[in-house]
């Protein structure tokens, strides 16, 4: 399989790219700024890959609330822009996209957190907002 990644210099990509790659798999690692439209759909056309793993954010904590529209820019806008670009190219692919436990509603004093699909959903913090909104925009893409 042939997997174009985004945001693979974080933590999670380093460590998913190298996964990937024992697995025996191609890896095309998108170097564009997620917003910017023509390094982006060109990078997209110039490899033929199958699944598009996004991880591309803005994660910290602190960033994001103290950078709230960068954080939105980035996390949801940037996230509706690469589905837009690859629905350009007019082909199937699989769609992975990195989430986090920040979209669900925390339970008050609670020393330990489990947290299931059907749990309920409520972000307390920019980076959850921003993450649950982008899951929206995906399922309607």
């Amino acid at each position: 399989m042939n997997v174009f990644v985004t945001g693979a210099s974080g933590f999670v990509g380093g460590h998913l790219c190298r996964y990937i790659n024992e697995c025996g798999h191609n890896i095309f690692v998108s170097k564009s700024d997620i917003l910017h439209t023509e390094s982006l759909l060109a990078e997209l056309k110039s490899n033929e890959w199958d699944a598009c793993i996004h991880l591309a954010a803005i994660s910290s904590y602190l960033q994001c609330q103290e950078n709230p529209s960068l954080a939105f820019q980035v996390n949801l806008a940037g996230t509706a822009h690469l589905l837009e670009l690859i629905g350009r190219l007019g082909k199937e692919v699989h769609f992975i996209f990195a989430s986090t436990a920040q979209v669900y509603r925390a339970k008050d004093n609670a020393a330990h957190l489990v947290f299931k699909e059907d749990s309920l959903v409520g972000p307390q913090t920019v980076y959850g907002k921003s993450k649950l909104y982008s899951e929206e925009v995906i399922r309607k893409a």
